[in-house]
């Protein structure tokens, strides 16, 4: 952890762990998240938006389902 507090990583895996927890099947949440989480692990990115912008190609296709299930 830096001197001014959480990264934006350590907020996201936070946040990931929270869904996780709140779930009813813990493993198949856990499951979704796995990716992610290497990702944010191994990320040089500064921020957030930085991560997003550089995974661009990954969060196209996550709209994509987020649209169709909302279909």
């Amino acid at each position: 952890m830096n001197k001014e507090g959480k990264t934006w990583q350590d907020k996201r895996i936070d946040a990931m762990n929270r869904k996780i927890k709140r779930s009813g099947n813990k493993r198949a949440m856990a499951e979704n998240y796995i990716e992610e989480h290497f990702n944010i692990c191994n990320s040089q990115a500064k921020s957030k938006m930085e991560y997003k912008s550089d995974d661009e190609g990954n969060t196209a296709i996550i709209t994509e389902e987020r649209m169709k299930e909302k279909l």
